[in-house]
């Protein structure tokens, strides 16, 4: 009966045959045409790739051991492990490896490191991962675990020599310009290929003939050295970027050397003794000095000089009373921290007796052009502070401390101002995004006004104080006060909310009070004056007909030569309800019958006892008559004391029948009790 197969393997394999490898036995099976198909290695069968001869295979391993039994001269043997399939139980990796025994002793490894994307890697020692220090990945990108060094420039491309430099047009060069960057291992590398923050030199020759060597820090262009063809050939230095960047230093063929700063020697000072006969040129070409033998200054040495001394300064005595600059150049003065930028300090010695004195004194003349529009600025201050801080920052643009003396009759004065002579004198324009000006209590800090003008022009003049007491403002004028709005309106407010305003329009003059300290603008009293002089006093209820006037006078009312007289109004006939309302109209009504009688002549009185007359007239047919008289209080409900008018004798009179004939009634409203008293004067010929 045949052997069955070993599980795993598939049918038609031949006989096994076991074979000693250098981790131990294994047993392979092949095909009956000598290929191998399976191999069993620590109890397990793994498939591997078809077409290698078996008998082959036997005879490689056996004669690589016998080279390796050979070996007598300690020369390195090379054991080639080709099909060395190892199992790893516990990742389940599989590494084809090469190894490099010297004297029994595993130096190198290489091999495919299965374990970390099938990397090709060289390692020291027996395995693969363990000391990795060359490793290859698909794509060709090298990682070594040491330093790379070449004895010949490496290219990142396939480019030669010729094409190294050509720009890509990248910042800083011309697409012409060639060039050559070593990177930060020390590679002269393509340029089109490399970044700034990947190179730490470049040699230059731009097409204008400009060659300069230019150095990085391996993040940015630092500085840039060599020679320039458009300025006269000069030797430069540059901080950043070639010609582009700040121009340091600069050296002329004849040896004149030009710095942007500062010169300092490392000893602390450039020389001693006087220098004498020297003769300093400006930018004009002026002498600025006498070379006759006696300087026209001296600078004077010791401690003071040297960059090591306390309070570092430079005397300048010059014979005249004025240093002079014929060429308008200008004086530039730097420090930084809490040192001023540039200082005057002089201390005036006291005097037995009184002494005019000026402490700085800016004297200039200008002799203005007899025609043109420029813009002169004879003494200008330009304080260009930005101050960006992460934290609470107050910046001032200028800081003026006067301070009085304290004995005798002082007058201290922080800003004199006189401006005159020109066409247009303005005192000061203040030109702020904010606050223009803010009036601070000596006092206090926290007590100010404020002038703020807007992008319109309004102008808001703000009193703060932090007391309890309120920050009036008061106008105190030894003379008249003007208000010009050519607005047409003057408002008053309480704070936010409105109480009253002047206004004209449509030729009238107008004044309104609102109601409640301004709490709305819909009820308000109003004074209005038009031509003549002819004034109306209303007042106004936007919801109900509350808008009542009253009097208090502290004396008497004298109308003096002036008439006082009431409008008339002329209340809408209704044959039902013919309505005289004198809550809203005057006290004075002329109503005319209509087609026909009316039954009930409803009349309403005011929340105040008064007078009230009603002229009635018949129409053209006449015989006309009222039913009924009926009373009604300020709120249109029926007279709490009698609904119905009270004539004289008890009874409603009888009107006049003929034709438009009149009749006159009068009315005595008693507004306490609510009691229409009525009298009739009849039959008045119209």
């Amino acid at each position: 009966m045949p052997k069955r197969n070993a599980k795993g393997v598939s049918s038609g394999v031949g006989v096994p045959h076991r074979m000693s490898g250098r981790d131990g036995d294994i047993t392979i099976r092949r095909t009956r045409d000598g290929k191998i198909v399976y191999i069993k290695e620590h109890g397990s069968w793994h498939p591997i790739n078809t077409g290698i001869d078996v008998a082959k295979l036997k005879k490689d391993v056996d004669r690589l051991s016998r080279l390796q039994s050979n070996n007598q001269d300690g020369r390195a043997i090379i054991t080639t492990n080709l099909i060395n399939v190892r199992k790893n139980t516990s990742t389940a990796t599989v590494d084809p490896q090469i190894k490099f025994i010297i004297g029994g002793t595993e130096k190198f490894t290489l091999g495919v490191d299965d374990s970390d994307s099938d990397k090709f890697k060289i390692d020291t020692g027996g395995a693969i991962g363990g000391a990795t220090k060359f490793t290859m990945d698909d794509s060709g990108n090298v990682t070594t675990a040491g330093s790379l060094t070449a004895t010949k420039a490496i290219l990142s491309t396939t480019a030669n020599v010729g094409d190294l430099g050509t720009s890509n047009g990248e910042a800083g060069y011309a697409t012409s310009d060639k060039i050559y960057k070593i990177n930060t291992k020390g590679l002269f590398v393509n340029a089109a290929n490399i970044t700034d923050s990947t190179a730490f030199l470049a040699i230059a020759s731009e097409a204008d003939n400009d060659a300069y060597i230019q150095l990085f820090d391996g993040t940015a262009h630092k500085w840039g050295l060599g020679y320039d063809q458009d300025d006269a050939g000069e030797f430069k230095i540059f901080s950043g970027v070639w010609s582009s960047g700040d121009e340091r230093l600069s050296l002329t063929t004849a040896g004149n050397l030009t710095v942007a700063g500062t010169i300092t020697s490392s000893a602390g000072t450039l020389g001693t003794g006087d220098i004498t006969g020297v003769t300093l040129t400006g930018d004009s070409g002026g002498a600025l000095a006498d070379t006759a033998g006696s300087a026209d200054f001296t600078i004077a040495g010791g401690t003071n000089c040297a960059t090591s001394g306390s309070g570092s300064t430079i005397t300048i005595n010059v014979d005249d009373s004025f240093i002079k600059n014929d060429a308008a150049d200008v004086m530039t003065v730097s420090d930084f921290g809490a040192n001023a930028a540039f200082k005057i300090d002089a201390d005036q010695p006291s005097t037995a007796g009184a002494e005019a004195s000026i402490g700085l004194q800016i004297d200039y003349d200008r002799a203005v052009a007899l025609s043109g529009t420029a813009a002169h600025t004879d003494v200008g201050i330009d304080l260009d502070v930005n101050s960006a801080s992460l934290g609470t920052s107050r910046v001032k643009g200028m800081d003026i401390d006067v301070v009085g003396a304290t004995s005798g009759t002082h007058t201290a004065t922080g800003i004199d101002l006189t401006v005159s002579g020109a066409d247009t004198n303005i005192g000061m324009t203040i030109n702020a995004a904010g606050t223009h000006m803010k009036l601070i209590a000596n006092a206090d800090a926290d007590d100010y006004a404020t002038l703020t003008v807007a992008d319109t022009g309004d102008l808001t003049i703000e009193t703060v104080g932090d007391g309890t007491t309120d920050s009036d403002l008061i106008l105190d004028v030894d003379g008249d006060i003007e208000l010009n709005a050519d607005g047409g309106e003057i408002t008053l407010k309480d704070d936010s909310a409105t109480f009253g305003e002047f206004s004209t329009a449509a030729s009238k003059t107008s004044f309104k009070l609102y109601e409640s300290g301004g709490s709305s603008t819909d009820d308000y009293l109003q004074i209005v004056t038009a031509a003549h002089g002819a004034t109306v006093i209303k007042t106004h209820d936007d919801a109900a007909g509350a808008a009542n006037l009253g009097f208090n006078i502290d004396g008497h009312i004298d109308m003096n030569d002036s008439p006082v007289g009431f409008n008339q109004f002329e209340p809408t006939y209704g044959g039902t309800n013919t309505d005289v309302d004198y809550r809203t109209n005057s006290n004075k009504a002329f109503a005319t019958f209509g087609a026909g009688s009316i039954t009930n002549v409803r009349l309403y009185f005011p929340a105040i006892s008064g007078n009230f007359i009603l002229l009635l007239k018949q129409d053209g047919t006449g015989s006309r008559t009222v039913t009924n008289w009926n009373a009604y209080d300020s709120a249109g409900n029926a007279a709490g004391g009698s609904s119905t008018v009270k004539f004289a004798g008890g009874s409603n009179p009888t009107l006049t029948t003929d034709a438009n004939h009149v009749d006159i009634f009068s009315f005595y409203w008693d507004a306490d009790n609510e009691i229409a008293y009525g009298a009739a004067t009849l039959d008045f010929q119209f």
